[in-house]
Formats: C-alpha cells, sequence, structure tokens
C-alpha cells in the first residue's frame, strides 16, 4: 500500500559540470550582436526610404517578429539537437544571414516592382524582404542557449534569470556601443561585416569536430579581405574586388570620382564628382542628393528654391544694408556662401545639426571661414530656443532680418520644425521687417503637408506667399499631379523695397502660387494647423504620388542610367568592352524611364549623349590602331560602320527631343556635334545657328560655328565668329589657336577667295 505522504524530492538539479559562464557569455554576445543589426537597419534603410515613424515602426516590427519566429524554432532546434552542435550551425547562418543584409537592402531597394507601391506598404515589405530572415536566424541561438545553461546550471530560476540577465546587458552594450561610437567611427558596412565575423568566429568556439564552422571562417575571412583588400599587393587587383564588393552591396562604392566619404551620427556622408556633368560636385546623404556644388561657378544657385530665397533677399533687403540672416540647415552652403557675396554687409548664423556635414563642404565644397558667418552644430529648434532664452535675458540683439528654413526634404520631414509653438519662437527672434521662408516638397493635387504648413503659417504671420521651385530660367507652370519644392513665405510687414525687376520679376511672377489654388488646397479635409501635440505630417505625405507614381519609378530608372554612364566613364579609362557593357546597360534604364514617360526630355537627351560617348570612345580605338599601324581594313570597316550607326542612333533621339520641346537648344547643339564629327559642315552650321537662336550667349555654340564657317570655306565669317568667341571668353580652348591658322590661311589665300 502506498504511503499517504510520499517523500519530498530535492527539486534542485543534480550540478553538472561547467557552469553558466559559456552560455550566459555566449547570451551577451548573441544579443550585443541582435541590438548592433537592428540599429543598422535603421541607417541602411533610410538610404532608400528616408527617416519616418513607417520605417521606425515597421523596423522594430520586423525585427520582433523575426526574433519570435526564430524563438519559436530554436525552441524546436533545442530540444531536437545537442546544444553545441546546434549552436555551430546557428552561428554559421546567423553570419551568413548578417553578410546577406546589405546585399538584400540593395537588391530590394532597387527593385523597381516596390517603387510604384503607396509608401507605407512598401516600406513596410522593404524592410520585411531585408531583415526578416536575418532576424529569424539570430533569434534561434537564445533557446539554445537557454538549455545549454540550463544543462550546466544548478536552479532553474537563477540560470534563466542569468541568462536572461547577460543577454539584456549584451544588448544595453551592443545599443550603446554602436549607436555612440561604433557607427560613427567605422560606418556601416564595417561593423555590419564584423558582427558577422564575430558570429562566424562564436561557430567555431562550438564547432568540435564538424567542419563546416571552419569552412565557414575561412570564407568569411576571404570575404572580408575581398571587401576591404589589404595594404599592400596590387592595388588594382584590390581595387577590383571592392568594386565587385560593392556591385553586390556589400560596401559603398570608391573610385578617382569619390572626393568624401564618412558615416557620422545621422547619415552616410559622401561627395562624388559627376563625369558627365562637367566636373559639378554631388553631397549624398545616405543615397539622396542633398547638394550640387560647381567648382566653375562657385557661387552659382544650384536649385530652383535658393533663386526663390535670392530674391525674397533682394525683397526685403537693399544692397547696402547691415543685416543677419539665420539658415536653419547648412547642407552644402551653396545658398549661404551666395548670399553672403551678394550681400556685402549680411552677418549671417548657419545651423547644421550634423558637423560631418559641414566637413565636407569644407573639403570638397569650397566652404572656407568667413568672418561674417558663424556655424552651430546642433538640431535646428534647439538653437531657436537658445536665442529665445538669451533675447528673453536681454542678452544682445537677436533679432534677424531674414530667417531661412532649408532642413525638409521629400525623405525627412522634421515634425517639430513645422509647428505653431516652433513658429512662434522664430518669430520672436524675427526683426519686425523680416521675414522667415521655409521650403516643403509636396504635390498642389494633394497637398495635406502644404495646406497645412499654410495654414500654420497663417496663425502665426499676417502675411503669407507661396511659390513654386522649377529649373526654368524665367517662366514656370504650375502642374497640379506633380511634385514641386515650396517655399512658404512668411511676415508681419511690406517689403523693404519697392520690388523685382527684369528676370527676377518674371521669374517670381510664374512662380506665385495662385490664390485661388491655396484657398482650395485650404479647404481640403485633413489640412490642419500643426502643433506639437498634432503634427502628422508622415500620414499627410504617406499618399504622396511622388512615393509611387510612375514619374517617380521614371526618375529612378533614369537616375540608374546616370549611374551606368558614370560607370561606364570611368571604365573607359582602362577597359573598353567593359565601358560599353555599361553604356548599354545606361541605354537600358533610359530606355525604361521613357518607356514609363515618354516625354521624359532628360532620359531622351541621355540616351543620345550615352551613344555619342560611345561612339568616341570607338574613334577613339579607331585612331590608335591606325596610328600603331594595327589597320586591318576589314575590322577598321567594321569599326567605322558600328561608330556611324551609334552617332545616326543619337542624331534620333536629339530628333525625339526636339519634338518634345522644339525650343530645347541641347539637342540642337548636340546633333551639330555629330555632323561636325562626320564633316557634314553645312548641317552643322545651320544646326548651330538654330542652337543659338535659342541660347543666344552659348559660347559653344558660337565656336562651333566658327569651326563650321572655317571648313565650308567662308574664312572671313570664320575669322569674325573665331574673334566673337574670344571676345566673349579669352580663355576659350583652342579658339585662338583656330583663330591664328585662320589668319594665315586668309593671308595666303587670294583677296577673292579671302571674301568668300
Amino acid at each position: 500500500m502506498a504511503s499517504p505522504n510520499p517523500p519530498v524530492i530535492d527539486p534542485q538539479p543534480i550540478p553538472r559540470r561547467g557552469g553558466t559562464f559559456v552560455p550566459c557569455a555566449t547570451a551577451f554576445v548573441a544579443s550585443a550582436c541582435v541590438m548592433i543589426v537592428e540599429l543598422l537597419a535603421f541607417r541602411l534603410v533610410t538610404r532608400y526610404l528616408g527617416s519616418s515613424n513607417y520605417t521606425t515602426t515597421a523596423i522594430i516590427g520586423v525585427v520582433l517578429g523575426g526574433l519570435a519566429l526564430g524563438n519559436y524554432l530554436g525552441g524546436v532546434i533545442a530540444d531536437r539537437y545537442r546544444s553545441t552542435s546546434a549552436l555551430a550551425s546557428l552561428f554559421v547562418l546567423s553570419s551568413g544571414g548578417c553578410f546577406a543584409i546589405p546585399m538584400l537592402n540593395a537588391l530590394v531597394g532597387e527593385w523597381s516592382a516596390l517603387w510604384f507601391l503607396s509608401w507605407p506598404v512598401r516600406i513596410a515589405i522593404h524592410v520585411f524582404l531585408s531583415f526578416f530572415i536575418p532576424c529569424a536566424l539570430l533569434g534561434t541561438i537564445g533557446p539554445v542557449v537557454a538549455k545549454m545553461a540550463l544543462e550546466r546550471g544548478r536552479g532553474i530560476g537563477r540560470t534563466v534569470g542569468g541568462v536572461y540577465a547577460w543577454g539584456v546587458l549584451g544588448s544595453l552594450l551592443g545599443t550603446f556601443a554602436s549607436g555612440f561610437f561604433l557607427i560613427p567611427r567605422f560606418g556601416l558596412f564595417t561593423i555590419n561585416h564584423v558582427v558577422a565575423a564575430i558570429l562566424a568566429f562564436m561557430g567555431v568556439l562550438f564547432a568540435g569536430r564538424r567542419l563546416l564552422p571552419y569552412g565557414w571562417a575561412a570564407a568569411t575571412c576571404l570575404l572580408l579581405v575581398i571587401i576591404f583588400g589589404l595594404p599592400f599587393g596590387s592595388q588594382a587587383v584590390w581595387a577590383k574586388s571592392r568594386d565587385w564588393a560593392a556591385h553586390w552591396g556589400l560596401r559603398d562604392y570608391t573610385g578617382p570620382d569619390l572626393l568624401f566619404d564618412r558615416a557620422s551620427e545621422y547619415s552616410q556622408v559622401r561627395i562624388e564628382t559627376m563625369p558627365r556633368k562637367g566636373g559639378r560636385r554631388v553631397m549624398l546623404l545616405d543615397n539622396l542628393a542633398h547638394s550640387f556644388f560647381d567648382p566653375a561657378h562657385p557661387d552659382e544657385l544650384q536649385y530652383g528654391y535658393e533663386r526663390i530665397f535670392s530674391a525674397i533677399t533682394t525683397e526685403y533687403t537693399r544692397p547696402s544694408e547691415e543685416f543677419r540672416a539665420l539658415v536653419l540647415g547648412g547642407g552644402g552652403f551653396t545658398h549661404p556662401r551666395h548670399l553672403l557675396l551678394e550681400r556685402p554687409n549680411a552677418r549671417l548664423d548657419v545651423v547644421e545639426i550634423d558637423p560631418v556635414v559641414t566637413d565636407a563642404a569644407r573639403a570638397a565644397f569650397g566652404l572656407s571661414d568667413n568672418p561674417r558667418m558663424e556655424i552651430f552644430h546642433l538640431d535646428a529648434r534647439q538653437h531657436v530656443m537658445a536665442l529665445n532664452r538669451r533675447a528673453g535675458a536681454g542678452e544682445g540683439d537677436a533679432r534677424f532680418k531674414l530667417i531661412f528654413l532649408d532642413a525638409i526634404n521629400d525623405f525627412i520631414v522634421p515634425p517639430h520644425l513645422t509647428t505653431q509653438e516652433f513658429h512662434q519662437s522664430v518669430k520672436r527672434i524675427l526683426a519686425p521687417d523680416g521675414a522667415f521662408l521655409m521650403i516643403l516638397v509636396d504635390i498642389l493635387d494633394e497637398g495635406a503637408f502644404l495646406g497645412s504648413v499654410i495654414k500654420t503659417f497663417r496663425s502665426s504671420f499676417s502675411q503669407v506667399d507661396c511659390y513654386f521651385s522649377t529649373d526654368e530660367a524665367l517662366v514656370g507652370t504650375l502642374d497640379p499631379a506633380e511634385r514641386y519644392t515650396f517655399v512658404v513665405v512668411g511676415s508681419d510687414a511690406p517689403p523693404a523695397t519697392s520690388g523685382w525687376t527684369g528676370d527676377v520679376a518674371k521669374y517670381m511672377a510664374s512662380h506665385r502660387v495662385p490664390d485661388a489654388d491655396i484657398q482650395t488646397l485650404l479647404a481640403r479635409p485633413g489640412v490642419q494647423p500643426l502643433t506639437d501635440d498634432s503634427a502628422p505630417v508622415e500620414a499627410m505625405l504617406a499618399n504622396l504620388p511622388i512615393r509611387s507614381s510612375r514619374g517617380d519609378a521614371a526618375a529612378r530608372f533614369h537616375n540608374r542610367g546616370n549611374r551606368a554612364a558614370d560607370e561606364a566613364t570611368q571604365a573607359a579609362r582602362s577597359n573598353l568592352e567593359e565601358a560599353t557593357s555599361h553604356y548599354h546597360e545606361a541605354v537600358r534604364e533610359y530606355e525604361r524611364a521613357l518607356s514609363i514617360k515618354p516625354d521624359f526630355i532628360l532620359a531622351q537627351l541621355n540616351v543620345g549623349l550615352a551613344h555619342v560617348e560611345e561612339s568616341e570612345r570607338y574613334r577613339s580605338l579607331i585612331r590608335n590602331l591606325v596610328k600603331t599601324g594595327q589597320t586591318d581594313p576589314a575590322e577598321l570597316d567594321r569599326l567605322d560602320q558600328y561608330v556611324f550607326q551609334l552617332q545616326e542612333q543619337a542624331v534620333a533621339c536629339f530628333e525625339g527631343v526636339i519634338r518634345i520641346d522644339p525650343t530645347f537648344w541641347e539637342a540642337y547643339y548636340d546633333i551639330a556635334q555629330v555632323r561636325v564629327f562626320q564633316q557634314r559642315f553645312e548641317e552643322s552650321l545651320t544646326l548651330y545657328n538654330k542652337c543659338l537662336e535659342f541660347s543666344p550667349d552659348n559660347v559653344g555654340a558660337r565656336y562651333g560655328r566658327a569651326l563650321s564657317l572655317a571648313n565650308v570655306g567662308r574664312l572671313a565669317d570664320a575669322k569674325a565668329a573665331f574673334e566673337d568667341v574670344l571676345e566673349r571668353d579669352p580663355n576659350y580652348p583652342t579658339a585662338r589657336e583656330y583663330l591664328e591658322r585662320l589668319n594665315q590661311v586668309i593671308a595666303t589665300s587670294r583677296p577673292a577667295d579671302a571674301g568668300d
């Protein structure tokens, strides 16, 4: 008969050998890697999707979802396999998943099928495809580590609690180390690949006699060498390997056109030369083109909204007036430099949140110290609040005649810079006769954000105007279905000057948003004053058609074509076959843009330019073959025919541009250049004359006209044309040389010939 009171069994397990140090340390490392990957996700995604509540929500949700699935699968694995063997394999898989993250992010970011989706849906799918599987793989490690700890620990509660505690400590270390130190110091790709290498090393620690972890560790070392290269050996080989890694998204592109590349707390800041844009430079914050700079014309404004800034400055200040201006958002510092040049008595405070952006502008955008400009590195609202406190304490004159808010784009909209409370803070440091200008990106047909900003301005300022920005020099047309950069201007006093004149007056008159459109905009549902309590700017921009429209997709294909064309230009220096491949890729991307938007003039023009540049490379090859005596007639004839075919394809593209816009002077100029190459000078002369009808001050077209005149035998007219070129530009390349040769020909010719 069983005893009614069975003996009490000690609940403590039999002590196991080894203790819990290894599982706790493993949990610490794995958890640190998880948090580093999550923080990297925020920065990697911003390259394609910007920073918003949608990206934050999607990343947190996808990471948690991946970890949840991984935890479940890890529990199943823990029940079926030995802990050490399971961990060895899981660390290898997790390492591979980490290496895959930047590759997946790049592939998904360039996947054109997502470009046609609404913005929130596109973000969710992008994040899911890029990060879910790697996070699920990382999530499988935790349950196996817990099982190992229980196998080695003395008490269930203490063991599980210890593993969790060390896991949390690892998460804290990963969070703070990556956010405050690692990412700004080493950059995204380096940190990601180091995490992958650590996971591979952890697999080796648990490998025992299993070969897979050792093989993967060796492959990891090889992959790191391919990605980063070595400081010795053939630099050409390492450059090729780095190009391969960049092609697959494992690192950023490097090359002779990269002038600056550094990670900051906010973005990856890069400055590149644009070979196909005459050496113009572009500043990229992550993948977003933020500013442009032309070294040949360092003070030239590059954006239409900057011309509006300049016009408003002219309206509210006199040329010799002493005044202070505040620029919130320095970027490439093009507008601040222009303002200092145009207004010799102005003093500027420029607030740029990211000091690395300022360093980049100093390194490659021509920014230099100026006693009339002071630069501050902090958030724009913090600086404005500090100025408010100083003004309240009576510490000097903190009033500004003009305040420019240039810190908003279509990817990143800081809500705290759009609210009534911020506007009131701005107004307290604005001179009574001053103006506050803010840029934003929207579409008039949607316009919830634009309408809300205008309504917010009207709650703070008695006079509010709105302008839209285009690249047209004089007359612009507002298409309600297209995206524009808008400039909203608020003031409580009429302008100090009588108004604009000449081209400025034409530009501003044609780029002002009509009052009727603004009234329609303000009456739309959802348009509301923005406040610190309610500023749903992401929701207002969620359905912005540019995020998912065909026009946006066309622009992206066009940008792909530009990148391929730039790669072709670089490759042509050493490998014509590779350059040809890139030229063909560029043409395909431009044609994809045209299939979406047939009237896309720049895409049509660039198809022709790609054909011209490829033909020029082959013309150079032909010259080299002739020079070196490799004159196989059949081969030369084949190359000649190929060059002619490329030139005629280019002409057809330029003629397509003219059909879209008969006043587009560049198309006439480019056809004329082709005809010069083909020595069809009568045609080139006609085309240069046509170009000059629409661009009369174009020195390049005048030079081409002079060459054509000389080659059709009109020597006296050619001489006058060359003299005209040199009068306009005394240093124009080869013009003086040709003029001297022409004078010699005229001097040795018969008088009758000279007058022809």
